[in-house]
């Protein structure tokens, strides 16, 4: 077994990751989905000594535009596009974007990823929810004009106090194939902004199981330790370790550090 950085956060130090924020105390009885939660806005975060994002935000308080770099240079930026306040397209970095459809119960249905300005090809994410709204399955393709083909399906299992507690990915095109998430612990109480913790360029990336947008945002707590177990023909191949460290106040994450090297993440608000 072999400890490793498993967030995506870490991707920052190659790509500046990006982050959006959550909205004012005084604004909080239009905005906040649930009313235990009073997010502050955040300024910036910090990578370690390697970088720092900043964030702008509309007037309605959602976030409007991020960058990130260090040095004096620029190297991620998002424009977040919304109908209302619900999110309905990100643009990364003028390359990319990113289009979100939801649920009548306003949960995210979809989210499609492609350059920018064009139809195909691209990636899609498809999500299904248990009665409970927490994430049942979701499923990964990959589409062009001529087809879309579906490349795995990833299922969650929840434990008595409905905490996912195992994610499993099945390859479709090798069924031979598995990748199982073990999830051991959460942290206190916390509002999650899920942006932090995604690749910034692609919506399909390591451990995108974990660390996509659909999934964070049904979350109230972060995981502890995470094992991801690769599988082939239901032998083990590998087996890769991460754990954590959450510094929280008033449910308001102000550091992550991953343990198995202290790499340390700071929030200021």
């Amino acid at each position: 077994m072999k400890t490793i950085f498993t967030l995506p956060a870490v991707l920052f130090l190659i790509s500046s990751l990006t982050f959006t924020s959550c909205q004012e105390d005084d604004n909080s009885d239009e905005i906040i989905i649930d009313p235990v939660f009073a997010p502050k806005l955040v300024k910036s975060i910090k990578w370690g000594n390697s970088g720092e994002e900043t964030y702008t935000y509309n007037p309605d308080s959602t976030v409007k535009a991020t960058i990130a770099g260090g040095a004096g240079t620029t190297t991620m930026t998002r424009e977040f596009k919304y109908t209302g306040k619900r999110l309905t397209q990100v643009i990364k970095s003028d390359m990319m974007e990113e289009n979100y459809q939801y649920t009548p119960q306003g949960q995210v249905s979809s989210i499609t990823e492609k350059l920018v300005g064009t139809t195909y090809p691209g990636t899609r994410l498809e999500f299904v929810y248990n009665a409970d709204l927490s994430l049942k399955q979701m499923k990964y393709f990959e589409f062009d004009d001529l087809r879309s083909v579906l490349k795995s399906v990833t299922t969650y299992e929840y434990d008595g106090q409905k905490r996912a507690k195992k994610i499993e990915t099945q390859s479709e095109t090798n069924p031979n194939s598995k990748v199982i998430f073990d999830i051991e612990g959460y942290s206190e109480e916390l509002f999650v902004n899920p942006w932090p913790l995604i690749d910034p360029w692609h919506l399909v990336a390591k451990d995108f199981q974990i660390y996509n947008f659909a999934f964070l945002n049904t979350l109230r707590h972060l995981p502890l330790k995470v094992t991801k177990t690769l599988m082939y023909n239901n032998t083990v191949q590998e087996t890769e370790t991460e754990t954590f460290t959450y510094e929280i106040k008033d449910y308001q994450l102000q550091s992550l550090k991953f343990n198995s090297n202290n790499f340390l993440v700071t929030y200021i608000y």
